[in-house]
């Protein structure tokens, strides 16, 4: 004789209301961590960079927050001149030189999609500051991400 099995769920709406507020609170803990993230890398980027008086060290700034449905997002960059009109000179090389720096291919898709061409001059060698501090940051936090994600889910056994 077959068995039979009997479910019976209680208090669905209570339920989804209780899946709504971790997603909300995850969403709120993934903001802060990438915040601080983005402010860790702007620290080590500033470190990285070659500083003749500073200029350039002192424009790598934190962009604006972006939220949009289902994403978050935070820029580390140079953003005003007229450290912007050279960083990627420096972060990316230039001519022979820049092409053949051996960048990371995060580094180079980043390069393809600015449009962000080498030319064919000798040019000067590739000296890359932010890619390299997003990796460092990325490798540092990503334990700490992950365990203040798992603290906003709570688990019940009942």
């Amino acid at each position: 004789m077959p068995q039979m099995f009997r479910f019976e769920i209680i208090g669905v709406r209570k339920g989804k209301e209780q899946l709504a507020d971790v997603g909300k609170q995850i969403k709120e803990r993934s903001v802060i961590a990438l915040e601080r993230s983005a402010e860790l890398i702007k620290a080590v980027a500033r470190g990285l960079v070659r500083v003749r008086k500073g200029t350039l060290r002192d424009a790598i700034e934190v962009g604006e927050t972006e939220l949009r449905p289902g994403e978050v997002s935070v820029t580390v960059g140079v953003f005003k001149p007229p450290a912007s009109r050279y960083a990627a000179f420096l972060e990316w090389g230039t001519g022979w030189r820049g092409a053949g720096s051996g960048l990371p291919e995060a580094s180079a898709a980043a390069r393809e999609q600015a449009g962000y061409e080498y030319g064919d001059t000798p040019g000067s060698t590739a000296y890359p500051f932010l890619f390299p501090a997003s990796e460092i940051v990325a490798q540092m936090l990503m334990p700490q991400l992950v365990k203040s994600l798992i603290k906003s889910v709570k688990v019940r056994i009942r």
